[in-house]
């Protein structure tokens, strides 16, 4: 033997290859097109397409063009789905610019390579997907229907695939209609082959959508004479055929059970029963009494989803008949059913199809009839449809009227008859167990279901008015808001047209708990004029849109100053109406000063257009317009409001005076309206902070420093008991959204200075004495200074002289983050570093911005030093509050300061001093290696030696480490092994494999898991894969389990005692011989084999004594049951034969 191996090994003689496939004779270029065809990225497959079919264009070679498509052909079962549609597209484009190549040879190749009869079990699903994916690549060639035959081959070998459906889906189907839609020859090419399936269209849903396809896309070959052959009846929507068609239509439904889609065949049903004009009939029939006959469940869902897309086919009256039967009461009662945490919900589903059908209807009055089917379906007078659904965005202009007009009328006189009410089976059975006799009781449940539908329709009219994305006008609006306000706070003494509020009666007066919600809807409502952009495309409305002007109408009135006046208007009305809270005569003087001093600032406003004057308005009317909801408090607050404008205003002329003598300075509006609002904040009123809220968001844009100054001093622990007196919590939101915004339009360097230094009360709120409450507030804000100033668009731009100045407050800032305990605020002043450094590199022209090293004003080697400084005390210390994510973010931004600093972040992936800090010294490493911007910052060489580095700092990694390192050093190792295979860097990776190798050398990374798959991820790029687990220890854990149940079956055993004997066998008697077996009883032999086997080894073990006992026992009971046979025959006598 071994002299046989020394001849080999000596041997010069090879042997023969083979290549039958003929890749020896292709190229490297070549052969990579084949390969990228078959990768997951599309645009790799749709470009390695293109330049085949070009190379095969340009190089002429046969041999080339026949491997060509053996290759793709062969690929068309690969085991990926992106590349069985690669090399589909491929065949198809090759099919189609080669027109040379024959489609019947190339369908014979696909049938003959993909055999479906020889193929083994396991590769059937790749079996099926070659077929079918070969017949679309001849679809797709656009040349099938200039080859009949072969046509009629591939709907052939389609309808053979229509078999393995737990694999292929409906794909063979639908692309068996993709087919005939292209067809021009049905007649003479595919109906007689499709004769069987046509005959048989009312047993499948693939055979009947096949049907209908053919009778929509040929109406001229499937005429009614023809349907009479197939199918027995000249129309397919009949009452013969409806039995059928419901079974068809349930095993459609179930079959897309899991897809959540509706059936094709249901939706061409639908189109046919149209064209047929029988669609009531089918409606009535195949969905109400067919599918809704069913248990809850994907019947209901067909009938659902059949409802909202048939939307767009029925007419107006057809869609009153849809929106008005059992499928819209079962789909509320659906509604109800699913607000369960684990049921299905079909309500986003509806609403889809809702508001497809608002978007693309251009008709009015079908999104009316529509819209108010939703609405009318109500359970116990509740719209079970959500008052703040989006397809009212698509609605018509002219239909939104009429459907606000609607809600109106039925929100005065309610018609609930008229609605479909219906109730689930708890509310029934609730019913039922009242007792309904007395009218009282008829009534007073009436009332229930009109209070609750009158909540759903204020809160309808009060969401069109809110949602801007509702194409409205003016007048609209203001309707709605009058509508809702006139409710909210008045009742009707006498009609009159002046107030068309008043012309509806209503026919059930308003409850007060329904009153409630109604004033609880209007101020949500104003909250929403408030904010609202100018409505209408007039030359007006543009110009205000474009200063962002918001709370006014075209012509600069305020929406809330309308409302006052409407307000005004009633009130002066007393003999027409009554307010439902009656105001004394001081409240309304204080209502009447009010109005004064609106229309004294209204008049300042016309001499000169100022903020101020407008700041002003809207804080009396805000507080005056309140006196409805609470007239005591809102009269009190207008009081301390006019003495807080008065003092103002004398505060204001004084400084005039003194400024006249000084620096001709003035106080700023915003200073004397911001104390306005923090004297106001002092007092404990839910009411007063929600008008300081509404007037704060329209100040903010004109915050000065010192405005802002007094919102922190505020604010500062450290002042007074009078100043620090005035902190409420719900100021600090106030004083945070304000300071936001303030920053974002200041540019002034000098402010912004102040600012971050001045923002230093933060740190100190941050203090032991400080509730939990105010430190979360505290930590919004900070927050909010990070994501809003520090990553803004608008920043300040104009820092000369200042570059020195700004590189001490860098310095300080970060050596204020490291000394601090709390980790939130430290990333906020982390991150106040980072905004300065944006100020001194300035904006980068888009010139400049290819170079990465332009830094602008930046001392890159002093702040280098200052970050380095800081990332070193944050991976050798151990109680820093500086994080990872502080520097990573600082890496992503600034890729210069990321490469000065890679080094400390390397070195430390051993010399950290934690595992935590070497895991995220690894991270920061891994985020550095995938930045481009890094890439390009280094050439080659200092690519290759950082690479080498790290690959070193990880071979000294220990072994035996916390989890979270682990998984952080295998990621960077995943990522370092990729760039240097794919980049061919020069780089050592033996070592690092061999220390892989070692984490599991007790082989514990063997089961499934994050770290676990993380690994082999790694160490299949050394091409070392995960061991498969031997299938031995399944077969001994099932013998062992087969042994314990065996032992747990003779627990239950009887004892030989307790058990039965075989009566048959025969008595030994003393002095005579046991006569032998009869035949006849062999085969209680055979019946008792297995209990014997059981029960007899035991028995014959069993010593003599235990043997005479139980032989005694036996006769015993013999004897007594002989005994009872004798009792028996006395009683009944002898037996007559």
């Amino acid at each position: 033997m071994q002299t046989n191996m020394g001849e080999l090994e000596d041997s010069t003689v090879r042997p023969k290859v083979t290549d039958a496939k003929g890749i020896l004779k292709q190229n490297r270029q070549f052969l990579d097109y084949f390969w990228d065809i078959a990768k997951p990225e599309r645009e790799i497959r749709l470009k390695a397409i293109e330049d085949l079919i070009e190379h095969l264009k340009q190089s002429e070679k046969p041999d080339e063009l026949k491997y060509s498509l053996k290759r793709l052909v062969d690929g068309l079962s690969h085991t990926r789905e992106d590349a069985r549609s690669g090399y589909s597209v491929a065949l198809a484009q090759l099919l189609s610019v080669f027109e040379e190549i024959s489609l019947k040879s190339t369908l014979d190749s696909v049938k003959e390579k993909h055999n479906l009869q020889k193929a083994k079990k396991k590769l059937i699903r790749n079996a099926a997907f070659g077929n079918f994916f070969g017949v679309l690549a001849l679809s797709q060639s656009t040349r099938l229907h200039k080859e009949p035959q072969v046509m009629l081959e591939c709907v052939q070998l389609l309808q053979s695939l229509s078999r393995y459906r737990e694999h292929l889906r409906d794909l063979p189907r639908k692309t068996m209609v993709d087919i005939l839609s292209e067809v021009e020859v049905f007649e003479e090419v595919l109906l007689s082959a499709l004769q069987s399936d046509l005959t048989s269209a009312l047993n499948t849903p693939e055979q009947l959508e096949l049907l209908l396809v053919a009778m929509q896309k040929f109406p001229s070959a499937l005429k009614p004479k023809k349907l009479k052959k197939l199918l027995g009846t000249t129309a397919v929507i009949t009452k013969e055929n409806m039995p059928k068609l419901v079974e068809v239509l349930k095993t459609a439904a179930r079959s897309v059970k899991k897809d959540n889609i509706l059936p094709p065949v249901a939706f061409d049903l639908v189109q046919a029963s149209l064209r047929e004009d029988n669609f009531e009939m089918f409606w009535n029939e195949a969905i109400i009494k067919g599918m809704l006959s069913e248990m809850p469940g994907p019947t209901h869902y067909l009938g659902f989803r059949l409802l909202g897309a048939s939307l767009p086919l029925l007419s107006v009256p057809e869609l009153e008949f849809v929106l008005s039967g059992d499928v819209m009461r079962y789909y509320g009662q659906h509604m109800l059913s699913a607000q369960l945490a684990y049921r299905f919900k079909f309500a986003p589903e509806m609403e889809k199809y809702v508001s497809e059908f608002m978007q693309g209807c251009p008709d009015a009055d079908k999104q009316l009839v529509v819209a108010l089917g939703f609405t009318q379906l109500t359970n116990q007078g509740y719209p079970v449809v959500p008052s703040s659904g989006k397809v009212l965005e698509h609605m018509d202009l002219c239909a939104l009227q009429q459907y606000v007009e609607w809600l109106m009328k039925a929100f005065c006189k309610p018609q609930l008859e008229k609605c479909l009410d219906f109730s689930t089976r708890r509310q029934k059975g609730n019913q039922e167990s009242e007792t309904f006799i007395y009218i009282s009781t008829i009534q007073t449940y009436y009332d229930g279901c009109v209070a609750r539908f009158r909540k759903w329709i204020v809160q309808r009219l009060s969401f069109i008015v809110e949602n801007h994305q509702i194409k409205k006008e003016e007048g609209l609006v203001m309707k709605m808001a009058r509508f809702i306000f006139f409710h909210a706070f008045f009742d009707v003494k006498k009609p009159t047209p002046e107030i068309p509020e008043t012309v509806q009666a209503l026919s059930v007066p308003i409850d007060q708990q329904t009153r409630a919600t109604i004033s609880s809807a209007f101020y949500s409502l104003l909250q929403g004029l408030n904010s609202m952009a100018a409505l209408g495309d007039s030359p007006e409305a543009e110009r205000l849109n474009s200063r962002r002007v918001l709370g006014v109408k075209a012509d600069g009135s305020m929406w809330i100053y309308c409302v006052v006046q409407y307000a005004t208007t009633l009130l002066n009305q007393s003999k027409r109406v009554q307010s439902v809270q009656t105001l004394s005569p001081e409240q309304r003087q204080g209502w009447d000063s009010m109005l004064e001093s609106v229309e004294a600032l209204r008049k300042k406003a016309k001499k000169s257009s100022s903020p101020e004057h407008t700041a002003f308005q809207h804080l009396f009317l805000l507080v005056g317009i309140q006196m409805f909801k609470a007239p005591d408090e809102s009269l009190e607050l207008l009081n301390d409001l006019r003495t807080c404008v008065e003092k103002a205003q004398a505060k204001k002329s004084k400084k005039k005076k003194a400024s006249k003598l000084d620096c001709n300075e003035e106080p700023h509006w915003v200073e004397v309206v911001v104390e306005i609002l923090l004297s106001l904040l002092s007092q404990p009123s839910r009411l007063i902070r929600s008008v300081c809220k509404a007037v704060f968001s329209r100040i903010c844009p004109h915050l000065t420093q010192e405005a802002l100054s007094s919102i922190l001093n505020v604010l500062d622990p450290n002042k007074d008991e009078d100043e620090s007196g005035v902190m409420v919590t719900d100021e600090k939101e106030k004083e945070k959204k304000r300071k936001r915004k303030e920053e974002d339009k200041q540019d002034d360097e000098e402010n912004v200075k102040r600012r971050i230094s001045k923002m230093i009360v933060i740190e100190n709120g941050m203090s032991s004495e400080t509730s939990q409450q105010e430190q979360d507030f505290l930590r919004r804000a900070a927050d909010i200074f990070r994501n809003r100033l520090c990553r803004a668009k608008y920043y300040c731009r104009e820092t000369d002289g200042r570059e020195a100045e700004l590189h001490e407050m860098l310095d300080r800032l970060i050596g204020r983050a490291q000394k601090l305990t709390d980790w939130s605020v430290s990333l906020y002043y982390f991150s106040a570093a980072l905004y300065v450094l944006k100020v001194l590199r300035g904006v980068v022209s888009e010139q400049d911005s290819a170079n990465l090293r332009l830094m602008g004003k930046v001392d890159v080697e002093r702040v280098t030093t200052c970050f380095k400084n800081a990332l070193t005390s944050f991976l050798t210390k151990r109680k820093s509050p500086l994080t990872g994510a502080m520097f990573i973010d600082l890496f992503s931004r600034f890729p210069v300061l990321c490469v000065n600093m890679l080094d400390t972040a390397v070195e430390n992936i051993t010399a950290g001093v934690r595992e935590h800090q070497q895991g995220q010294a690894c991270l920061m490493v891994l985020r550095a290696l995938q930045s481009k911007d890094v890439k390009n910052l280094m050439s080659d060489a200092q690519g290759t030696e950082l690479h080498q580095k790290v690959v070193d700092q990880l071979t000294k990694s220990k072994n035996k480490t916390v989890r979270e390192k682990i998984v952080k050093v295998l990621e960077l190792c995943q990522h370092l092994v990729r760039s240097v295979h794919n980049q061919k860097m020069p780089v050592n990776l033996e070592l690092l494999q061999k220390v892989l190798k070692s984490i599991n050398s007790e082989g514990s990374l063997q089961k499934p898991g994050q770290l676990e798959d993380m690994y082999w991820s790694v160490m299949k790029l050394f091409y070392i894969l995960k061991p498969k687990l031997e299938k031995v220890k399944k077969v001994v854990e099932a013998e062992q389990t087969e042994e314990t149940t065996k032992k747990k079956k003779k627990k239950g055993f009887l004892p030989e005692t307790k058990k039965r004997k075989n009566r048959k066998k025969p008595t030994v008697l003393e002095g005579k011989e046991t006569p032998e077996t009869p035949e006849g009883a062999s085969g209680e032999k055979k019946k008792n084999k297995k209990r014997k086997q059981q029960g007899g080894e035991g028995t014959q073990n069993q010593p003599a004594t235990k043997k005479a006992k139980t032989q005694q026992q036996q006769n015993k009971k013999k004897q007594k049951k002989g005994g009872q046979n004798k009792l028996r025959q006395k009683k009944l006598g002898p037996c007559k034969m």
